[in-house]
Order: C-alpha cells, then sequence, then structure tokens
C-alpha cells in the first residue's frame, strides 16, 4: 500500500447518498464537498449520485422492497402477504450484519469498473453496517487504505429491533471484531461511537470527526420557495422523520408542545417537512396548529430552517448520541428546541431547558418585531474543516502502520 504523493484519491462508499432524501445521506455528501475543496480527487459508489459528484450509480433495489430490507417501519405500506411477510422476516433475521449485504456486495463489485481510478483510501459509512464488509473487499481489491465512519452505534441501543436479541447480538459482535479490526482508521461524530467500535478493534487508530454542516455562500432564505417563518404565525419547523428514523422516536411530544403552546397565544404553528407514517400524518392532520409539508430536498430542508422562528429537536427517551440534524440547526442559526431523552443532552448547552418556557420567550421577539436569539453557540466545523481533520487522521494512520 503506497499512499498518493499528489492529490489524495479516496473513494467513498455510501447507501444514503443525495439526491436520494435521507438524513444519512448528509453526512457522506457534506465530507465529499469538503475533500474535493481540499483538493481531494474523490469518486463515490451509491444508489444515486448529483450532477457534481463523479463516481457510479449502483441502484438499490424498489422502493417497496428497500423499505422492508432497512426495517423502516412504516405502517404506511400495503398490508403484505404471508409469503411477502415471510420473505421480510427471512430478509431480517436472516442476512447478516443487516439486508443492505446484497446491495453492498453489488456495490464493492461496482468499484472494479473504476479502471482509470486507484484509490488511497476507501471510505464507508454506516449504518447499515454491511457497507463496511464492502469497504474491507474493495481495499484488499484495489490495496489501499480502508476508514470506516460511524454515523451511529451499532449495537449499543441498536436501531434494528431484531439485534436485540442475545444470539444476534454475539453474531453481530463477533462480524464487527473480524471486520472492523482490518480496517486503518475507524471514525465517527461523537465519542460514545468510538467507544463502542474501539471495542471491537482496539488497535486501530481512532478519530472524532464532528458532523459537519451546509454553510450556504450567501443567505439561502433568499431564494427559499417556502418561507416558513412567514406572515403572523410563530413558526417552529421539525425537519426528518419521527419513528421512521427510530422507533423510539414519537410524534407525540411535538403535537403535545405546540398544543400547550397555543393554549397561550394561537398564532404558535408546527411545520413538519420530511417522511411520515399513515398514523403520524394522520394524527398531525387532526392536531390545530400544525402543517404537514412532506418530503423536501436537502437544501429546501437548510432553506426552510433558516427562516423558521425556532427548530424542533427530538430524541428517543434513551438515545445514546444526538440526532445528526443537531449539527444542521446549529448551522442554520436559529433557536433550538429539545424534547425526548438521552444522557447526551447533559453535555449540549441549552438542552435541558423546559421547551414550553423557550417557545413561549418567542414571543417577546416576534411582538417587537426581532429575531430571537440562539439559545446554542457551538457552532459545527464546515465541511472543508471535517475534511481537512479528516485528512490528517488518514495521513497520521498511515504514517503510524509505516
Amino acid at each position: 500500500m503506497e499512499l498518493s504523493q499528489h492529490s489524495m484519491k479516496i473513494l467513498i462508499l455510501a447507501r444514503h447518498f443525495p439526491p436520494t432524501v435521507s438524513g444519512g445521506a448528509r453526512r457522506p455528501f457534506l465530507l465529499a464537498k469538503g475533500l474535493i475543496a481540499r483538493n481531494a480527487i474523490v469518486r463515490v459508489i451509491a444508489p444515486e449520485l448529483p450532477h457534481d459528484i463523479e463516481g457510479l450509480a449502483v441502484p438499490h433495489p424498489a422502493p417497496a422492497q428497500e423499505e422492508a430490507a432497512t426495517g423502516a417501519n412504516s405502517d404506511s405500506r400495503r398490508p403484505s402477504s404471508p409469503i411477502s411477510a415471510l420473505k421480510d422476516w427471512l430478509r431480517a433475521n436472516i442476512l447478516l450484519p443487516d439486508p443492505d449485504i446484497r446491495w453492498a456486495i453489488r456495490a464493492a463489485r461496482a468499484t472494479q469498473q473504476l479502471t482509470d481510478f486507484k484509490p488511497d483510501w476507501v471510505v464507508t459509512t454506516s449504518p447499515p453496517e454491511s457497507l463496511h464488509i464492502a469497504g474491507l473487499m474493495t481495499a484488499r481489491w484495489f490495496g489501499c487504505a480502508w476508514a470506516a465512519d460511524f454515523r451511529d452505534n451499532w449495537l449499543v441501543e441498536p436501531l434494528l429491533k431484531e439485534r436485540e436479541g442475545l444470539l444476534r447480538r454475539t453474531a453481530e459482535k463477533t462480524i464487527a471484531k473480524t471486520v472492523l479490526s482490518r480496517a486503518d482508521l475507524l471514525f465517527a461524530p461523537e465519542q460514545c461511537m468510538l467507544d463502542e467500535v474501539s471495542s471491537y478493534a482496539r488497535a486501530t487508530p481512532l478519530a472524532l470527526i464532528p458532523q459537519p454542516a451546509f454553510f450556504p455562500s450567501k443567505n439561502v432564505s433568499d431564494s427559499a420557495p417556502d418561507n416558513v417563518g412567514v406572515g403572523e404565525k410563530i413558526t417552529v419547523l421539525h425537519t426528518g422523520s419521527f419513528s421512521l428514523s427510530h422507533d423510539k422516536r414519537s410524534i407525540d411530544g411535538a403535537l403535545s408542545l405546540i398544543s400547550e403552546a397555543r393554549a397561550h397565544d394561537a398564532r404558535y404553528e408546527l411545520v413538519l417537512m420530511g417522511r411520515l407514517t399513515a398514523q403520524e400524518k394522520s394524527r398531525a392532520a387532526a392536531a390545530d396548529g400544525v402543517r404537514v409539508r412532506g418530503v423536501v430536498d436537502m437544501e429546501g430542508a437548510w432553506r426552510a430552517q433558516t427562516t423558521a422562528h425556532a427548530l424542533l429537536l427530538v430524541s428517543a427517551p434513551d438515545a445514546v448520541s444526538p440526532p445528526g440534524k443537531l449539527a444542521e440547526y446549529r448551522a442554520a442559526g436559529r433557536p433550538i428546541i429539545f424534547i425526548g431523552g438521552g444522557a447526551w443532552r447533559q453535555a449540549v448547552p441549552g438542552a435541558d431547558q423546559d421547551p414550553l418556557t423557550q417557545l413561549l420567550a418567542l414571543k417577546k421577539y416576534t411582538d417587537a418585531g426581532a429575531e430571537s436569539a440562539a439559545i446554542n453557540d457551538a457552532h459545527p466545523p464546515s465541511p472543508e474543516e471535517a475534511a481537512e481533520n479528516l485528512l490528517q487522521a488518514m495521513r497520521a494512520a498511515f504514517e503510524e502502520k509505516g
């Protein structure tokens, strides 16, 4: 394995990537853009690719199959037949470490089509964790280094229900140790994620690469197609999913909060922008002061965040790490209202404040025609800063390996 003496060549394998609308698409996309800005030569393998990213698109199964394969608990799907239900169960319980292993292997094989591109590093980002198996395969084929990125924990408070069983956890822990011990670098946006993966690969170098955030070159609200904070309303915006992202992340808290706020002032409005289950849509439609916008692309969500009076961040009761959109919210510069649980909140300024008190405090700014100050002064890194930190970690890992 030799490191290029010129611009570093990096191949990224990502299951979630724009133009697909997914919270998981943000990190690999922003890292790719940051690496390119730092003069790295980047290629991406993903189900879809935007026009400004070079690489190969390896299509994923049809949406219905995809939902079943990823364990999405959307009750908006049509009732399945006994045979399809059995197939869904087999996909979820037999394919290890997750049903996306089939796509991951296809993605790995597709990299061999890059006959004019020999990477210095392969980067895989999870979930799904099966992508790291593809990273190991690809790194071996090219004879290059491999870095595994973790956007979430693997077996600590797992997102997949199937991983809660003892036999499944034991099998996947063996997979994690076998695969990750062969990586050249492990990195993640939160320390709790590094703590877990380091227990599987104690000799592998680690790097904390915080979640980068989108920093527009101009005020994106100037060109926003839908300014969510206009008129007499006091708008609270939530972007993304609830139970579709985490089965313990409920819409109930959001609906209850806006109801309480409206008891004080009917101008309060909750805007939901993202993918919801049929049940969540029905409950939102029945609530006063709630507007459902549906799925919006990445830039549309970013633009909307800059125009809302406040941004709502919902976490699962026992979440071990903050939702990935926290960095995105911080970059928007709007007040953040936190509801839900998780020990991570103790380390985030403003996360322990009473959400209703925060909402009601917005009134004085709105009535005075002024903007409320963001409750959180932490600034996430730009894509370029995060990419530079990653490049430094790669160089250090390469030197350490010799």
